[in-house]
């Protein structure tokens, strides 16, 4: 392993990083806080206990909602390894955070580089995961416009008609191309953008009802039913499970 680099960083709230790239590999973890990672594909948001995986020279830049405290890995991928082709989500195990942590504590040319650099590959291979807190922008110029709309506006209602015309498309191409690119359809991909935003800013400390109206919804108790269809528990404690990380 000839490259390896690993940098414990804090960002304050609202900081943001250009679109940037890397002949190495970048991971990602996060160790406080939250981090957005977007690429040409979407976006991905990183919770405590996570982080993301960004190949060699795939262009990316980031965001942080609030204050937040990141280890970052930049690795050189050795030919005959295998690590993710694309963008991915990665959960850290307790070995990975502390091959990370130990990392940071050490010189570039201290020997034991290597061997750390080797491990976090591996864990990289073991951990990665497709996750509900991605979301995919697709390719399409006319299909961009609307989740880049809406990506900014979550809280907007307009339905599908509205937003084709947003896009100077039909409602039945729009259709097609959530199904097609996103591989969800338009009420699914809405839902979990909401979500995910609503992740973000739960975690931040916004309340549930406020966050709630926020994103469109009558009530806490229609965003907590939404929640829970997509995440599989309902918001408080989803924040309870990612808070013991």
């Amino acid at each position: 392993m000839s490259s390896f680099e690993s940098k414990r960083l804090s960002h304050q709230q609202g900081n943001e990083v250009s679109l940037h790239q890397h002949a190495q590999g970048q991971l990602t973890l996060v160790m406080g806080g939250t981090a957005n990672i977007y690429n040409s594909d979407g976006w991905w948001l990183a919770t405590p206990g996570s982080g993301v995986w960004v190949p060699p020279g795939v262009r990316h830049c980031a965001s942080y909602r609030e204050q937040a405290v990141i280890i970052n890995l930049l690795l050189e991928v050795p030919a005959g390894i295998d690590t993710p082709p694309q963008c991915c989500l990665v959960m850290v195990s307790s070995l990975l955070k502390a091959l990370a942590t130990e990392a940071t504590q050490l010189p570039a040319s201290d020997p034991q580089m290597p061997l750390i650099a080797q491990l976090v590959l591996h864990q990289l291979g073991l951990h990665a995961v497709h996750s509900e807190l991605y979301v995919p922008e697709g390719e399409d110029k006319r299909l961009r416009a609307v989740t880049g709309f809406l990506k900014a506006n979550p809280g907007c209602s307009d339905d599908l008609p509205a937003l084709a015309t947003r896009a100077y498309t039909s409602p039945r191409t729009l259709t097609r191309l959530f199904e097609k690119q996103t591989g969800m359809t338009f009420s699914r991909w809405r839902e979990r953008l909401r979500v995910v935003v609503a992740i973000d800013r739960l975690l931040a400390g916004q309340p549930i009802t406020t966050t709630a109206l926020d994103l469109g919804y009558q009530s806490a108790s229609a965003f907590t039913a939404v929640f829970t269809k997509v995440m599989g528990m309902p918001p408080r404690r989803y924040l309870a499970e990612i808070r013991k990380k």
